[in-house]
């Protein structure tokens, strides 16, 4: 055992800590990390006791609020991907809808505006074309003028020399000038007319013809339309003239009416106002009529409006299950911008179309109605297949329906008229119709009342003096002026 004496130094003890300040230092460095290790114990046992009590509602909580910033990151995430989807969707739908009506456009054509056109159909009927807009505009743009062809530039020579009376050298003009001759036909059928009519200003062939006008329209074409039926040798009756246009029924019902007042065996020859033009002379046209074995003709068409707008087209491609029947010829369609009838079926047609029509009788589709009663054989109705009296120019050009244009078929004549090349036919009456608007001023140009020959200032001031049947209200008879009714066209 080793004593420690007081006072006196161990060295073999303290060998090591001899000096002082060497002990002093490690004291202060033992002391401080002392120190440092119960602070950090200390906080250590402060830090079991709080997770030892809270850790159990911390994590709870903790794992909630994951959970919910989870679910509202998937939430988000899977709202932006149904947003994009929805775009997506929608998108696809535009563009199949784009596609729908880029197809439904290269298939009417013409009739690019369909709901615009059956509104203006509705709301102008005196105006009515029977076709589209669409965007209507490009078809109604005037063609430029056309020169006129040789034969009429020789008419306009052979009206300027004489015939020689004496000796009989010369031939008459009109056997020499084919549009000289037709003048000639056009006036004695005039005069025959004028010498044949009864008390009431009807030919004794009984036909008349009629058309519903309110008012001249906002460009020339229904005074073309009159004149027209002048130089052809027609008594033209406007029925409407000067009254408020209200809607289709006025139309109709006038129609009715005038056919109501005339013997059921006379014959009537219902036009369009505007987009008309008569080419053959009233007792050529009659002798045509005649030879069909029904009471009432329309004219025959391309395009098979409105009915290709409905069900797919159905009843337009298949004649099965009441659709259109077959035709001979690629005109099968009906048409009622012209139309001819004996008086007494012509009312019963009428006024059937007015019953049918129904609560939509001011707005009703007249072309509709009558197709249907054609489709379930009511009334006789018959179509011009072979244009003898009528010639519709509306063309189809795209499926759906087949190709049809009659600019391919109807050509110009030496004696200033028309005829079609594939039916065979001279047609009375020329109907522009849709798509044939843009040849209307064209076509016209041709005929051979448009020579300067047949406009001398004798021969106008004849045609404004040309009286024209406008019954009123208070005048059933009422007689007006051509220049009455177009003073800005016969200047």
């Amino acid at each position: 055992m080793v004593t420690l004496t007081p006072g006196k130094q161990n060295n073999h003890i303290f060998k090591k800590s001899s000096n002082p300040s060497i002990w002093n230092g490690k004291k202060h460095l033992v002391l401080l990390f002392v120190a440092v290790m119960a602070v950090v114990g200390l906080i250590s046992f402060m830090m079991v006791i709080h997770f030892k009590h809270t850790s159990p509602a911390a994590a709870s909580t903790m794992k909630e609020e994951m959970k919910a910033s989870n679910a509202a990151e998937l939430d988000l995430i899977w709202k932006s991907s149904s947003l994009s989807n929805e775009v997506a969707r929608q998108i696809v739908e535009i563009d199949k809808t784009h596609e729908k009506h880029a197809k439904l456009v290269d298939k009417m054509q013409e009739k690019r505006y369909v709901k615009k056109w059956l509104d203006n159909v509705s709301k102008n009927a005196h105006h009515n074309t029977h076709t589209l807009s669409v965007q209507d505009k490009e078809f109604t743009k005037e063609e430029p003028a056309i020169r006129r062809p040789p034969h009429q530039q020789m008419v306009e020579e052979a009206h300027q020399s004489t015939v020689k009376e004496s000796h009989g050298s010369l031939r008459k003009t009109s056997d020499r000038f084919p549009a000289a001759k037709k003048q000639e036909e056009v006036i004695n059928s005039q005069a025959s007319a004028s010498k044949n009519t009864d008390g009431h200003g009807n030919r004794s062939n009984k036909l008349h013809t009629v058309t519903y006008a309110t008012h001249g329209g906002k460009d020339d074409r229904f005074c073309r339309a009159v004149e027209s039926s002048i130089r052809s040798g027609y008594d033209l009756v406007i029925l409407g003239w000067g009254a408020k246009w209200k809607g289709l029924s006025q139309k109709l019902e006038a129609a009715q009416k005038y056919a109501d007042n005339l013997p059921d065996d006379h014959s009537i020859l219902f036009t369009d106002a505007f987009d008309v033009m008569f080419i053959q002379s009233p007792d050529k046209l009659l002798e045509e009529y005649e030879k069909f074995d029904t009471d009432i003709i329309f004219s025959a068409e391309c395009g098979c409006w409105p009915h290709v707008m409905e069900e797919g087209g159905r009843k337009c491609k298949s004649s099965a299950n009441g659709g259109y029947p077959e035709s001979p010829t690629p005109y099968r369609f009906l048409n009622s911008g012209t139309w001819i009838g004996k008086a007494g079926t012509a009312s019963d047609m009428l006024l059937a179309v007015m019953e049918e029509a129904g609560k939509d009788f001011t707005y009703a589709n007249d072309q509709k109605l009558v197709a249907d009663f054609y489709m379930a054989s009511r009334f006789g109705i018959k179509l011009d297949f072979y244009n003898k009296l009528f010639q519709s120019m509306h063309m189809t050009l795209d499926p759906p329906l087949p190709y049809c244009n009659p600019m391919d078929d109807v050509k110009i004549t030496p004696d200033g008229t028309y005829y079609n090349k594939r039916t065979k036919s001279s047609p009375g009456v020329l109907h522009f119709n849709g798509g044939g608007k843009r040849h209307h001023l064209a076509m016209e140009g041709k005929m051979w009342y448009k020579a300067l020959s047949h406009n001398s200032p004798q021969q106008k001031e004849q045609l404004k003096a040309h009286s024209i049947t406008a019954p009123s209200d208070t005048n059933p008879s009422r007689k007006l002026r051509f220049d009455e009714i177009c003073p800005l066209y016969v200047k």
